[in-house]
C-alpha cells in the first residue's frame, strides 16, 4: 500500500486515534505503524498527553474533564 503523490510536492498524512481509556488505541498506533513501516512509508507515532506533570494530571483528568478545557491541558504541555 504504497501513497501516490497526486503531484511533485511531497504529501504528508496526520492520523489521529481518538476514544475512550484502555480502548486498544495504543495498540491500533503501534499495528498502523508497524504496518506503513513494512509498506516503506516513514513516519512517527506520538502520545499525547505525555508522561509530563500537565500530562499526568491530564490523563488523571480524561474521565471527567472532556473537550476544550482537556486540548487546553495538552496544548500547555506543548509550549
Amino acid at each position: 500500500m504504497a501513497l501516490r503523490p497526486f503531484s511533485e510536492h511531497e504529501r504528508s498524512l496526520f492520523l489521529s486515534v481518538n476514544g475512550p481509556s484502555t480502548a486498544g488505541k495504543s495498540t491500533i498506533v503501534r499495528h498502523l505503524a508497524q504496518m506503513l513501516v513494512a509498506a516503506g512509508e516513514t513516519g512517527s507515532a506520538r502520545a499525547e498527553p505525555s508522561n509530563g506533570p500537565i500530562g499526568v494530571s491530564a490523563r488523571e483528568l480524561t474521565e471527567t474533564v472532556t473537550g476544550p478545557a482537556l486540548a487546553c491541558l495538552t496544548a500547555q504541555e506543548q509550549s
